[in-house]
């Protein structure tokens, strides 16, 4: 039936009868033949990017953009390929087996068929929103001069350029981005912004917020920052790509999909941390090692503290719209102090962050030269702060008070839809 010679002619046409069906069948093994090589050869290339991840944030970005591209269109071969084979599939298992057919099986193999390309199509013209929606108001330099004296003094001393706006907010976090920053609805920042807690400040000396400061401007010396914007957009469409390709038939693809993204998900989450070490020794030689130590037990804790206050308030019943929470974290706060530093698991925390993957505390004290139990017990982090850089802000209460008011807003929303379920 292959065959092309002449004289197969007249043999071949004894089989008239089957010719179709050999086609088919023969169509059938050259797209499963396709499908797993196009499996393999992808696991190849993107085998052969993954060794290049670890390097650089530069070396992870080209890795993951030339490997999403091979993702893609091996995805598309995939999806397409068993689209096609599930439909044969659908009337020829039944047809060779029992030698009968359905038609309502074969319709449902077309319609999973159909959906699996649409979905594949929707995935890949998917359209993913950059913006960093943050929870905060611009402090323009008329409302802490001094504050943004010191921010422009240490970016100098580091070589890099100063953020183009510092943003205050009531999150336990500080952190810096190079994404477009909104604010409310519609307003949209450009450019390098620095995000400042309100909160923490209260609990910061005024040398330990300056570590933490340096450990913020070092993320835009070294380009973290940089190749974070750069990378997020492909991690978001990424992601994106694997929701839609996650349910019906297209899920088979989707697992294969997964493996690189777990694989790209490990690399970047190494090569964060390592970043981590490098800004917390860059703080340490700004400020002192000293002051990165307090500051990074201070940070933790009241992390820590924060979560397991707003978890609290939402597991209870009922919700007091009346309950202020900036006063009851700033009271009960030196009390978790002294529970936290006794805690087996405070050296095992690690701060949350939007971006970056931090290392445990443990880690990060030895990094910079403290054996995390002794830094644990260190009297001068339970004591009260005599300097703060929070005095220097004009608007730091109006701008705290606003926000916590909307803060509270968003908690008890959440207490509400949790209460539904």
């Amino acid at each position: 039936m292959a065959s092309h010679k002449p004289d197969e002619e007249k043999l071949q046409a004894t089989f008239e009868p089957v010719k179709l069906d050999y086609a088919v069948f023969r169509w059938m093994k050259r797209i499963g033949w396709i499908c797993l090589a196009s499996s393999f050869g992808t696991l190849l290339i993107v085998g052969l990017s993954v060794l290049f991840f670890r390097r650089s944030y530069a070396a992870l970005y080209w890795a993951l953009r030339s490997g999403w591209l091979v993702l893609r269109l091996s995805a598309a071969v995939q999806v397409i390929g068993q689209a096609i084979l599930l439909v044969a599939l659908s009337y020829w298992v039944t047809a060779v087996l029992a030698e009968v057919y359905f038609l309502k099986f074969v319709g449902a193999a077309v319609i999973a068929a159909l959906t699996g390309v649409v979905l594949l199509f929707v995935a890949i013209f998917s359209r993913v929103e950059d913006a960093l929606q943050v929870e905060g108001e611009i402090l323009s330099e008329s409302d802490a001069p001094t504050l943004w004296k010191r921010v422009r003094e240490m970016a100098q001393m580091l070589n890099t350029a100063p953020p183009d706006q510092i943003i205050a907010g009531v999150e336990p976090s500080f952190f810096v981005t190079e994404h477009t920053v909104k604010i409310g609805v519609a307003r949209m920042y450009q450019g390098r912004t620095l995000y400042l807690s309100l909160p923490l400040l209260k609990v910061l000396g005024a040398e330990e917020a300056e570590a933490v400061l340096g450990h913020e401007l070092a993320h835009f010396s070294g380009q973290d920052a940089f190749w974070s914007r750069k990378i997020g957009p492909l991690r978001a469409k990424f992601a994106l790509y694997l929701q839609h390709l996650g349910a019906g038939f297209t899920s088979m693809v989707a697992h294969f999909m997964h493996l690189f993204w777990k694989l790209y998900m490990f690399s970047i989450s190494q090569l964060s941390r390592s970043r981590e070490f490098r800004a917390d020794q860059i703080g340490a030689d700004l400020v002192s090692k000293e002051a990165v130590k307090r500051a990074l037990l201070k940070i933790t804790c009241y992390c820590e503290y924060s979560a397991g206050t707003e978890s609290t308030i939402l597991n209870q019943e009922t919700f007091n719209r009346k309950l202020d929470l900036a006063s009851g974290l700033e009271r009960g706060y030196p009390a978790f102090v002294e529970k936290f530093v006794r805690s087996d698991r405070s050296k095992r925390e690690e701060v949350p962050h939007p971006f970056d993957s931090h290392p445990p505390l443990a880690d990060r004290l030895t990094h910079i030269g403290f054996e995390a139990e002794a830094a644990l017990h260190d009297p001068t982090i339970r004591q009260a702060v005599a300097d703060s850089w929070y005095p220097s802000i004009s608007l730091a209460p109006g701008v705290e008070d606003r926000l916590w008011k909307k803060h509270l807003a968003r908690l008890e929303y959440v207490h509400r839809r949790l209460k539904r379920r």
